[in-house]
């Protein structure tokens, strides 16, 4: 286009020369040649400025024409993404994210903190805050006193031993006449055991049967730590009848079953 505007400008000098030789005094010897190159200038720069607007015009053709395929094309994209079940997402409704920087904390040292950038949905200004680092805050932790394991049925029988039935049982809590015959005339009956590291969270528990059918149970926690000393469960003719028959009881320590049941029977 600049090459173009050169070649005008030429032209326009060439005819005020003309013009100047027209109404001037008569051409010197060999002016008629030079007015025959400059007309040939002229001709030659009108064809070539011809051809300049022509290929202009060429190119502009062929911008609109790859546009108008662009267009074309684009419409043809989003067709099939809609076809395919894509939501179609205007270019308006994109939020452009706002780059994070990077900031070093005061002294140039350390580790580097972002800086997160505040971009308010109404009209405002934006504004930075840098992020201080987080202060290490001390946490004390309670420690609590280990809670001991709970005996299962493989260790019920080293924790609970010598169960053993009586009427009775002396000041230390062991039995008194052990024995597994009883009748309808006593006051109670004992079963017993040595405990050997019985804890509170333990639960031991009886459970008593007369002819196979269960006629009573009892649950119980210790209130503190046993160790090498016996314990007792009972029943009386208060709780349940003392009726004649076949009986045993089940001693449990923490759902476990401690040895065996102890058989034994009630008469007249």
């Amino acid at each position: 286009m600049i090459r173009w505007t050169y070649r005008i400008s030429w032209l326009l000098a060439g005819l005020l020369m003309a013009g100047c030789n027209f109404f001037g005094t008569a051409p010197a010897e060999g002016g008629g040649a030079n007015n025959e190159t400059l007309s040939a200038q002229i001709t030659a720069i009108g064809a070539t400025a011809t051809i300049e607007s022509e290929r202009m015009m060429v190119t502009i053709e062929a911008a609109e024409t790859a546009m108008r395929r662009a267009e074309q094309e684009s419409t043809r994209i989003a067709s099939t993404l809609m076809a395919l079940g894509t939501p179609d997402v205007s270019v308006v409704e994109i939020t452009p994210i706002v780059p994070t920087p990077q900031i070093n904390p005061p002294g140039g040292s350390g580790p580097a903190f972002p800086t997160r950038a505040i971009v308010p949905t109404s009209a405002g200004a934006r504004a930075n805050i840098t992020l201080a680092p987080p202060t290490p805050e001390l946490v004390q932790l309670e420690t609590a006193e280990p809670t001991p394991p709970a005996a299962n049925a493989g260790a019920a029988s080293s924790i609970l031993s010598n169960l053993t039935m009586s009427p009775a049982v002396g000041a230390d809590d062991c039995p008194v006449n052990a024995r597994n015959a009883f009748t309808s005339a006593d006051e109670s009956i004992y079963i017993s055991a040595l405990a050997r590291g019985l804890n509170t969270n333990n639960q031991v528990s009886t459970r008593w049967y007369r002819e196979g059918t269960e006629v009573i149970s009892y649950d119980w926690s210790p209130d503190s730590f046993i160790q090498e000393a016996c314990i007792w469960f009972f029943i009386s003719p208060q709780d349940v009848a003392f009726t004649p028959g076949n009986w045993r009881v089940e001693l449990y320590i923490d759902g476990g079953l401690v040895g065996q049941a102890l058989t034994f029977t009630i008469s007249e």
